[in-house]
Formats: C-alpha cells, sequence, structure tokens
C-alpha cells in the first residue's frame, strides 16, 4: 500500500485513485474536504485529535498501526460539519 513506502500525512481516494499529500511540515497539510475514503497519519491525528476523529458521524472509522485513522465517509455533509469543515461551492 502506498503508505507503507511513502509515508505521506494524508491519503484520499478520489474516482478509486489514490492520491496523497506529500510529509513535510506538518502544519502546512490543511484538510478542507472529505473525501469518500480518507487515510490520516499519527501527526494529523494528533493534531485533529484521535477522539474527535473517532467520533464522525457518518463515517466509519478504523485504527490502523502506528497511530494512523482510515475515515469511511458515507455521509459527507453531516461527517464535514461535525469537523467544522465548509461545503465547497462548485
Amino acid at each position: 500500500m502506498l503508505y507503507r513506502y511513502w509515508r505521506p500525512l494524508v491519503v484520499y481516494l478520489v474516482e478509486e485513485t489514490e492520491r496523497s499529500l506529500p510529509r513535510g511540515e506538518d502544519e502546512c497539510v490543511e484538510i478542507k474536504y472529505l473525501y469518500r475514503e480518507n487515510l490520516y497519519s499519527a501527526e494529523v491525528v494528533e493534531r485533529w485529535g484521535r477522539e474527535r476523529l473517532e467520533g464522525t458521524p457518518g463515517a466509519r472509522v478504523e485504527e490502523l498501526e502506528e497511530g494512523r485513522l482510515w475515515l469511511h465517509v458515507y455521509r459527507r455533509e453531516e461527517a464535514m460539519a461535525y469537523l467544522g469543515l465548509e461545503l465547497p461551492v462548485w
């Protein structure tokens, strides 16, 4: 899997294609949107708060090794509202 080799801070799935945000300065990674599948590194989980992410409504959360979390979002608007994210205006 992508994380095993690159160790990105965030991975998300769009149209069945994995995309990642590379490692670097942790504070440079700002999450503005939730995708259907979202993998967060331990650094991002710590910054956002494990309990907060685990409590996300409209998402199934999987705990992974090394402190990572995988959010499987099925009700995007509800999950984004809970996390304080704004829906994009297309």
